[in-house]
């Protein structure tokens, strides 16, 4: 009896692989702002894409990635992932923008904060 399943192994490496590749897509799509919807199929389309056509050139047809549910699902979790982080990220930003602004002597400060997460906050006091 095996220690452990080989298809079980390749088939959890290629789940692994579909949800990164969903995820660099979905980031692709958080920060052109797309809605849900778009966030979603930029990151189906990610992260199913390369096995589809992978499987397709191999011949491994119908592909995993249409039969198997769970390519679907980790694509979905990842656009949702990545809308989630975005969101708290965004978050803490204009939390931080406002905490810096009220900290400031001056009632002259000016904040901007982008909406996009890892753009910079820029803080300027009149003294």
């Amino acid at each position: 009896m095996p220690i452990f399943d080989l298809d079980a192994v390749t088939t959890a490496l290629d789940l692994a692989g579909t949800f990164v590749f969903a995820v660099s897509g979905a980031l692709v799509a958080v920060r052109g702002r797309l809605d849900l919807f778009g966030t979603l199929v930029l990151a189906g389309a990610t992260g199913l894409g390369g096995g589809l056509v992978r499987d397709v050139l191999l011949g491994d047809v119908p592909p995993p990635g249409l039969v198997d549910w769970r390519f679907l699902l980790a694509t979905v979790v990842a656009g949702g992932e990545a809308i989630a982080s975005w969101a708290a990220t965004s978050w803490i930003s204009r939390v931080a923008a406002a905490s810096v602004a009220s900290s400031t002597a001056n009632t002259d400060a000016v904040v901007r904060s982008s909406a996009v997460a890892g753009e910079p906050v820029v803080v300027r006091c009149a003294r």
